[in-house]
């Protein structure tokens, strides 16, 4: 809210020292005779006002946006991400790479605080702006205003139809740079396993194919942003034309005053930066969401294996499991456990034996809720284990 308010304060000033300057050419333009009696004190007034509260607003809009947004939301979202990241069962951090899952939970906090941060310090102003000149022109004269008022909708129509490109080609650029993180960290975790199998020439071109693919999603992305500074130069250009050119025929024909001509001009100047600002802020945005839509595609994913509300801890007085028709094949028909049943005392050790996918470290998995099972249910002292605290069971074992 604050961020709204001081934003729209920031953008009505500096319209209204645009505006104060095109009225000072209309007094100078009655000559240096008693210019200084008649008006010395509202120039005084106006410089005080325009100099002094300008950069006020300007630093506290500043503290809120950068302190008091970017500040805490940066360490928010990645924490909120990694939180739902730790919660989910084993097996979706052993069917994908570390790397790729850390660099989408460390993207995935700078896209979401910039996104917001862009949003009031760039599209908010400038739109506050845009609407505040429209609303001064029209005060002026209406000619002044419609040509404006086209060039905005042309600006609008523009940016739409090139952002969602630049989303789509950041989107698969960063899917590759996972990718690419994934396989590089991975060579790194398992360092004595590439070693140990002489396997480090396999590796190398591994990460090299990713590299490429990295480089051609990248080199994609560079040149429509080469592509969208020549057309926005050229956007721009013609914008110009559609201002300036009314307003000096509206002078010609005594319908303004040269100061407004000299206001709508440092308007039509000043809204002419800033479309080639907000253009790349915006392409900047949807570079962003490119990033968070890769990135929720993990973060996203919704935890498989939670505890039921207000879950009771679990309570171990004898240790005594039991296994009560369990069946589970990992959602894959052959395989796994087939309706076992089986009951382990308290303090009695029980040995598993069988060929490799036979089941035994899937039941040890089960008995530790790494994964939920398909079938029947496994109670711990007659507690069901799917009705207690996933931390108590797993501190208990």
């Amino acid at each position: 809210i604050y961020a709204a308010i001081l934003g729209t304060v920031v953008a009505v000033l500096e319209l209204g020292l645009i505006w104060y300057a095109g009225r000072l050419v209309d007094l100078m333009a009655q000559g240096p005779e008693g210019f200084w009696q008649a008006h010395g004190g509202e120039v005084i007034l106006a410089a005080i006002f325009f100099l002094l509260l300008r950069p006020i607003a300007v630093a506290v809009n500043a503290v809120v946006l950068f302190c008091g947004i970017s500040t805490n939301m940066l360490p928010q979202v990645r924490w909120r991400a990694h939180r739902h990241m730790l919660g989910q069962p084993v097996n979706f951090f052993q069917s994908d790479f570390a790397g790729r899952l850390s660099n989408r939970v460390m993207n995935l906090g700078p896209a979401a605080e910039d996104t917001v941060f862009l949003g009031f310090e760039a599209f908010w102003q400038a739109g506050a702006f845009a609407i505040a000149t429209l609303i001064l022109l029209l005060g002026m004269d209406w000619r002044l205003a419609f040509p404006l008022a086209l060039w905005i909708a042309l600006f609008i129509l523009f940016v739409v139809t090139f952002a969602p490109v630049a989303k789509r080609a950041s989107e698969k650029f960063n899917l590759v740079n996972s990718m690419t993180s994934g396989r590089i960290v991975d060579s790194y975790t398992n360092i004595e396993t590439v070693k140990l199998f002489a396997d480090a020439r396999r590796e190398e071109a591994f990460a090299l194919s990713a590299l490429r693919r990295l480089r051609l999603r990248f080199g994609v992305l560079m040149r429509f942003f080469a592509f969208q500074q020549g057309a926005m130069a050229a956007f721009n250009s013609a914008a110009m034309l559609m201002v300036i050119g009314p307003a000096i025929w509206l002078w010609s024909v005594s319908a303004i005053s040269i100061g407004e001509v000299a206001a709508a001009i440092a308007m039509a100047l000043r809204l002419n930066m800033m479309t080639g600002w907000i253009m790349w802020m915006t392409v900047r945005t949807y570079e962003h969401f490119g990033v968070m839509a890769e990135s929720l595609q993990s973060v996203a994913v919704p935890q498989t294996v939670t505890d039921i509300p207000d879950a009771p801890a679990l309570k171990v007085s004898e240790g005594r499991i039991e296994i009560e028709d369990v069946s589970h094949h990992y959602g894959k028909e052959a395989g796994g456990l087939d309706h076992l049943n089986l009951v382990i005392p308290g303090g009695q050790k029980v040995g598993l034996v069988g060929p490799s996918g036979a089941g035994k470290s899937s039941l040890v998995n089960l008995i530790l809720r790494f994964r939920d099972i398909e079938e029947g249910r496994i109670l711990i002292d007659g507690q069901d284990i799917s009705g207690v605290r996933q931390d108590t069971l797993r501190g208990a074992i």
